[in-house]
């Protein structure tokens, strides 16, 4: 059996084929952190001191108002507003820097080399793309940056507005449960799959209890910052402030070189083991809105889906039909997906036979081998049926 397999895999790679329809699953890009770090937790002096600090450099990263009205004219939001959003409120936290924005556009630029062919094959991108987020300000503007580089907006002759892509972004409405495509841990596990979500919250609580049962490891992180472990919350924030200092260059004593590599470490394969057991449920929906785009290809004219989240996001994609094409010695499922980081499911077809149809993962550029179609959604309905589990806790 293990033979013939290799023989299949080996006649799909070689076979002549050609890309017919993608559907790209992406991270936004640069952020701010969600809340300011230094609010609570120290002595009143130097808690308004670093904390006004913190949200100087912030509101510093942020992009000019021109370059998001800009943006807006790129790709408007179809069924909501911007300042409806959840991201905006708290400015300049959770919000996209510009950094970001300039990030986001470098990936529409890279992908648009990957798919020019399905590019080139219709003439009107309100046709040929369709684009949702989750209900945040950063990934509704990472999505339109991602397709200023993408549909090479700023040379489009196609419009009188050269910003303009032709293309508006649905933005997925968390009060409205037949919105929740895009898998995360926010409203969409909370509503859809309140049971992963409560299981999640014993994975959170089982790091927290690593870590302080290792106060020689990561007491000197904690000690620094002023943080105390009693709040399982810290965990998190902590995580988060560090990750989104890092784009910036910022410079962290050298007493804390050994602890936090490992921190992010234990913090990732915490999250990499909770998707491992439970992501089947959780990208379902999206999963199953992608099969049936796959396998309804005939009947539209879009070819690229887009879909731009959150880490989780990626981390629940990845890993549900990572198995499914045997590509876990191929992607880096144990490092934190950075920002822009993206999963792509590609439809094939038989070069002189449409009908025969393969898929493919592809994640931050690494290739997985091709399924047939109808392989990829019997191994995917089989899986589903799985139930929840806690795994390697």
């Amino acid at each position: 059996m293990a033979k013939q397999t290799e023989v299949e895999d080996r006649l799909y790679a070689t076979m002549d084929k050609r890309v017919v329809q993608t559907h790209i699953i992406f991270r936004h890009g640069d952020r701010a952190p969600t809340a300011n770090y230094f609010e609570g937790g120290v002595t009143r002096n130097i808690r308004n001191h670093s904390a006004n600090a913190e949200t100087l450099f912030w509101q510093l990263q942020m992009p000019a108002s021109r370059v998001c009205m800009q943006l807006n004219t790129v790709a408007p939001i179809s069924n909501s507003t911007m300042d409806q959003l959840k991201g905006s409120k708290n400015f300049p936290y959770g919000c996209l820097t510009m950094l970001g924005v300039n990030g986001s556009i470098r990936l529409g630029e890279k992908l648009r080399k990957r798919y020019v062919s399905l590019l080139e094959s219709l003439e009107h991108n309100s046709e040929l793309v369709k684009a949702r987020a989750t209900f945040y300000t950063r990934c509704v503007q990472t999505c339109q940056s991602f397709l200023v580089g993408f549909l090479n907006c700023a040379t489009n002759k196609q419009t009188n507005n050269p910003f303009s892509s032709g293309v508006n972004i649905f933005v997925e409405n968390p009060e409205r449960a037949e919105d929740l495509t895009i898998p995360n841990l926010g409203q969409l596990c909370k509503i859809k799959f309140p049971g992963a979500f409560n299981i999640f919250k014993l994975y959170t609580k089982s790091t927290a209890q690593k870590i302080r049962s290792m106060p020689e490891v990561f007491g000197p992180l904690f000690e620094y910052y002023n943080k105390s472990l009693v709040n399982d919350k810290v965990v998190i924030q902590t995580f988060d402030y560090l990750k989104t200092h890092d784009s910036h260059n910022f410079v962290r004593p050298q007493a804390l070189t050994a602890s936090i590599p490992k921190y992010y470490s234990l913090v990732s394969s915490t999250y990499w083991n909770f998707f491992w057991a439970n992501s089947h449920k959780i990208s379902a929906p999206l999963v199953k809105s992608i099969i049936e785009n796959m396998s309804n290809r005939a009947s539209t004219r879009t070819k690229v889906y887009l879909y731009s989240g959150h880490d989780t996001s990626v981390m629940a994609t990845v890993t549900s039909v990572c198995k499914i094409f045997e590509a876990q010695n191929i992607f880096n499922v144990e490092d934190w997906p950075d920002y822009n980081s993206y999963v792509a499911l590609e439809l094939w077809c038989n070069a002189n036979n449409e009908e025969d149809v393969y898929i493919r993962c592809v994640y931050n550029d690494e290739e997985s081998k091709f399924l047939p179609l109808s392989k990829f959604i019997a191994k995917f309905n089989e899986n589903e049926k799985l139930p929840l589990k806690i795994a390697n806790l």
